[in-house]
């Protein structure tokens, strides 16, 4: 899905953290599984979109000799956060707590980026 969205990346990852981390907050509510599991979907959806967004933004703005420097920071980045989130399974935390947690914070990723965007427009 990701090579027919034609907007720019800023805008996508806007939309994308805002439309995710409302997926998440909703998933802890009580709401039928079905919704649940639709709500899971869009944000996954998105969620994987945003990694490929990431890509093209990559390649189109760095030079070639900076890619492979920008990529294993992303990659570094990413192996950082999944053992951060392994570790994290030992803090004895409710799970739909970590959910909206991670909801509360992809939205705010979202505004932060606005935000900038508003800024810089002026």
């Amino acid at each position: 899905m990701a090579p027919f969205v034609k907007w720019q990346a800023t805008t996508f990852f806007v939309v994308d953290y805002l439309v995710s981390g409302s997926c998440l907050i909703g998933f802890t509510l009580s709401v039928p599984n079905v919704v649940r599991l639709g709500l899971l979907l869009i944000a996954g959806i998105g969620m994987g979109m945003s990694g490929n967004v990431f890509e093209k933004l990559m390649y189109r703005s760095f030079n070639v000799g900076n890619i492979s420097a920008m990529h294993a920071l992303a990659i570094s980045t990413f192996a950082f956060c999944s053992v951060t989130s392994y570790l994290a399974a030992w803090i004895k935390v409710d799970t739909l707590v970590l959910w909206r947690g991670a909801g509360i914070l992809t939205i705010i990723f979202g505004l932060v980026i606005m935000a900038f965007l508003i800024k810089n427009k002026r």
